[in-house]
C-alpha cells in the first residue's frame, strides 16, 4: 500500500471527487483533528437536495414494499427523475394515509369484537347487567369450576359459559360473593359501553369489519400495482441517489482551508501511478505518495477469484489480518474442505452436498456471502465423496464390503456386497469397524501435525518482522510439534490391526526417503515394551531451549497445552464415527420395513419415507457439526499459533457493498 496526499483548490473539489469515485482505488482516511488552519470540509452544494430526494424515495420504497433486489436501469439525477419522485410521493400520500386509517379502524373493531364475544355467549342484554339498587353484579372470568356455589352462597343467580360468568346476588351478599369468586381465580371484565343484545351487536361489528377489510384489501392491491409498476424506477433511482449522496458528502472526510482541500488515503502500490496521473491531469491538482512507516495501512486480501477468494469471509468473521501478517485464506481454503470431508466421508452424503451446494449457489448468487458458503459446501461435499469412496468405502452408512465376524449372520443393509452389489474396491478404513476409530485418531494426529506445523511456520514469518525472540520461539514450537507427532505415530505403528500408522511409515513415498524414515523409526524401549522414536525425542528436546529463549521458562509447561491442541484434532475422528454410527442405526431401524415387507406396498412406502427423513436428519446434523468443528479447528487451534488480526479492511472510495444499495 502507498500513502497518497491530494491537494488542490476548493473549486475543483467536485471534479476530484468524481475522478476518485471512478478510479475506485483510494481508501480515504477521515480527517478528524481540526485546528486553526484545517477544518473538516463541507458537503457539496447538491448534497442537501440529493439527500432530500433519497429520503423521499426510501419512504416510497417502504410504502410500496419494494425489496432491495430487482431489475435496474441507468439513470441520471436530473429534473425528470426528481419530478417523477415528487409525483409518486403525492400520489401515494393519500392512499397510504387511507390504508393507515383503515388499519387503525380494523384494530379498534377487533378489540371491540373480542370484548363483546363472551357477553354474546350469555342470554342477557347489556342493560340487564347494570343499574340495580338491590343487586350486586359480578361479571368476569374464572379459572376454576363453580359447581359448589350452592354451598357458599344462599341466594344468587348464575350465568356461565366457558369460564365466563355473570353472578347476580343481593347487595348484602356482595362481599361474600367477592370472597367466593376470588377463591375461583375470578378476573373482572368491564361492561361494553353500549346497550342492546350482544349477539346482534356482534353481528353488526363483524359486518363492519368485513366492509373495512374489503376496503383495506382494495387499497393494498392498488399499492401492489403501483409497486410492480414503479419498482424498477425506484430501485434504479435509489441506487443512483445513494451514489450521488456518497459523492456529495465525501468532503466531510477531507481537510480544507478557505481556498484549498487536502485528501489523505491509501492506494494499492500498483495503482498509485495511475491514480496520480488521473488527478494531475486536472488543473491545479497535486498528488504524491509519502512514506509513513508509523501508520498501519488498510489490508486488501488479494486472492485468486477461483475458489480461494470465496473463503475470505470466513477469515473476516474472525478478524481481518493486520498488514504485516500472512493471509491464511489460501491454506484455509485447502484444508477446511479436507477436514470437512474427513468428518463426513460418505459417498452418498457427499454427492448430495455437492448437488445442494451447486443448486443453492445459483439461487443465491445475489447474496455473495451465502453464495460463497454454498461453494464451500460444494467443495467440501467433493472431498466427502472422495474420502467416502476411497478411504472409508461407504454410502449412506452402508459399507461397500461388510466382513461379518465368525458366526455372525449379517443383515443386508450393512454392506452392498450383502445385497449382491459388487464394488471392485476395498477401502482401508471402516469407521465403525474394530480398529476404525483408532485409525481415524492416528489420521487426526497426522492432520494436527500438518495443520499446526503450517501455523507455526506462519508464526515464524509473522514474528520475524515484529520480534526475533518470538520468531525463535515459534520455530521451537514447530520442532516440539514435529517431535511429538513422530513419537505418537511411532507408538501407534506398534499396535496390531491399525492401518493408518503403517501406511504413513511404509508407503511408497516414505520408501523413497527411507534413510529419513528409518531414522525416525529407530527407537528405544520405554515402560516395558513401548517403543519411542529417538528422532522424535531429540526434536522435542531441541525445541525446548528455543522456547525458553523466546518466551521464558514457563513455556516448557505449555508443551502440555500443545499435546492437548494435537489431540483436539481427534474431533475429526469423533464426528466421523458418530455420523457413521448414526446412519447405520437409522438403516437398522428403517430398512427392515423395506427388506421384510413381504410385498406389502404400504409398508415399503412407509419404510422408504422414514429412511429418507432419517438420512435427511443425518445429512443436516452431519453438515452442521462437521462445518462447526472444521471451523473451530481453524479458529481455536490453528489461528492461535500465528494470527492476531485487527487489520483494517481496504474500502476504496467508489466501491459500495451490495447491502448498502
Amino acid at each position: 500500500m502507498s500513502r497518497v496526499l491530494v491537494l488542490g483548490p476548493r473549486e475543483s473539489l467536485d471534479e476530484v471527487v468524481e475522478a476518485l469515485y471512478q478510479e475506485e482505488t483510494l481508501h480515504i482516511l477521515d480527517f478528524i483533528e481540526q485546528d486553526e488552519t484545517f477544518a473538516i470540509g463541507k458537503p457539496l452544494e447538491r448534497a442537501s437536495s440529493v439527500s432530500e430526494d433519497l429520503v423521499k424515495l426510501r419512504s416510497i420504497s417502504s410504502i410500496l414494499d419494494v425489496g432491495e433486489k430487482g431489475d435496474k436501469e441507468a439513470l441520471e439525477v436530473d429534473t425528470e427523475m426528481r419530478s417523477k419522485i415528487r409525483a409518486l410521493e403525492i400520489n401515494l400520500s393519500e392512499t397510504d394515509d387511507s390504508r393507515k386509517r383503515t388499519e387503525e379502524l380494523l384494530s379498534t373493531l377487533d378489540a371491540r369484537i373480542e370484548h363483546m364475544t363472551p357477553f354474546a355467549s350469555l342470554p342477557l342484554t347489556l342493560d340487564m347487567y347494570r343499574d340495580y339498587e338491590s343487586l350486586s353484579v359480578h361479571v368476569g372470568r374464572v379459572t376454576r369450576d363453580l359447581s359448589d356455589i350452592g354451598s357458599h352462597l344462599k341466594d344468587y343467580e348464575l350465568f356461565e359459559r366457558e369460564r365466563f360468568v355473570a353472578l347476580f346476588v343481593p347487595i348484602e351478599g356482595a362481599e361474600e360473593a367477592t370472597v367466593y369468586l376470588g377463591s375461583k381465580g375470578f378476573t373482572q371484565v368491564d361492561l361494553p359501553d353500549m346497550d342492546g343484545d350482544p349477539k346482534e351487536l356482534l353481528v353488526k361489528m363483524k359486518a363492519q369489519r368485513e366492509k373495512w377489510e374489503k376496503k383495506l384489501s382494495s387499497t393494498e392491491k392498488r399499492l401492489d400495482k403501483l409497486g410492480q409498476k414503479y419498482s424498477t424506477f425506484i430501485l434504479s433511482a435509489e441506487e443512483t441517489l445513494a451514489v450521488e449522496a456518497e459523492k456529495a458528502e465525501a468532503p466531510l472526510r477531507f481537510a480544507t482551508t478557505e481556498h484549498t482541500f487536502v485528501i489523505d488515503g491509501w492506494v494499492p502500490r500498483d495503482d498509485a501511478r495511475k491514480l496520480k496521473k488521473a488527478l494531475e491531469d486536472m488543473k491545479g491538482i497535486f498528488a504524491d505518495t509519502i512514506d509513513r512507516e508509523d501508520e498501519e495501512p488498510p489490508v486488501l486480501l488479494d486472492n485468486p477469484e477461483i475458489h480461494v477468494s470465496k473463503f475470505e469471509f470466513l477469515i473476516r468473521i474472525f478478524s481481518t489480518p493486520s498488514h504485516d501478517e500472512v493471509d491464511p485464506t489460501l491454506v484455509l481454503s485447502l484444508i477446511f474442505p479436507v477436514f470437512f470431508g474427513l468428518m463426513i466421508g460418505d459417498l452418498g452424503y457427499g454427492l448430495v452436498m455437492m448437488a445442494v451446494g451447486l443448486w443453492l449457489r445459483g439461487k443465491l448468487k445475489d447474496i455473495p456471502e451465502l453464495s460463497n458458503l454454498m461453494w464451500i459446501l460444494f467443495v467440501s461435499g467433493f472431498f466427502a465423496t472422495l474420502f467416502g469412496m476411497f478411504l472409508y468405502g461407504d454410502a449412506f452408512g452402508i459399507a461397500f464390503h461388510y466382513h461379518p465376524s465368525p458366526g455372525e449372520t449379517p443383515a443386508p443393509w450393512l454392506g452392498f456386497n450383502l445385497m449382491g452389489i459388487d464394488i471392485p474396491y476395498n477401502a482401508p478404513i471402516h469407521k465403525t469397524g474394530k480398529f476404525g476409530a483408532m485409525d481415524l485418531i492416528a489420521l487426526s494426529i497426522l492432520a494436527a501435525g500438518v495443520h499446526l506445523g503450517i501455523g507455526f511456520i506462519f508464526g515464524v514469518m509473522n514474528e520475524r518482522k515484529r520480534n526475533k525472540k518470538h520468531a525463535l520461539a515459534k520455530f521451537g514450537w514447530l520442532l516440539v510439534l514435529i517431535g511429538l507427532v513422530i513419537v505418537l505415530l511411532r507408538v501407534a505403528v506398534q499396535a496390531e490391526g491399525l492401518v493408518v500408522p503403517k501406511a504413513i511409515w511404509f508407503n511408497d513415498l516414505a520408501n523413497l526417503t527411507y534413510p529419513i524414515r528409518d531414522a525416525m523409526l529407530e527407537s528405544f524401549v520405554f515402560f516395558g515394551s513401548l517403543q519411542i522414536s529417538y528422532v522424535g525425542v531429540v526434536l522435542v528436546v531441541a525445541g525446548m531451549p528455543l522456547l525458553v529463549i523466546g518466551e521464558g521458562g514457563l513455556a516448557i509447561i505449555e508443551i502440555v497445552g500443545l499435546v492437548a491442541n494435537t489431540f483436539s484434532y481427534a474431533r475429526i475422528a469423533g464426528v466421523a464415527v458418530a455420523k457413521g454410527a448414526t446412519a447405520i442405526a437409522f438403516n437398522t431401524v428403517c430398512m427392515p420395513m423395506i427388506f421384510y415387507a413381504d410385498g406389502n406396498i404400504a409398508m415399503i412406502i412407509m419404510g422408504a419415507i422414514f429412511l429418507f427423513l432419517a438420512h435427511a436428519t443425518v445429512f443436516m446434523l452431519g453438515a452442521v457439526s462437521a462445518g462447526i468443528q472444521a471451523l473451530r479447528l481453524h479458529y481455536v487451534e490453528w489461528f492461535m499459533k500465528f494470527f492476531k488480526g485487527n487489520g483494517i479492511d481496504f474500502r476504496p472510495f467508489g466501491i459500495r457493498k451490495v447491502q448498502e444499495v
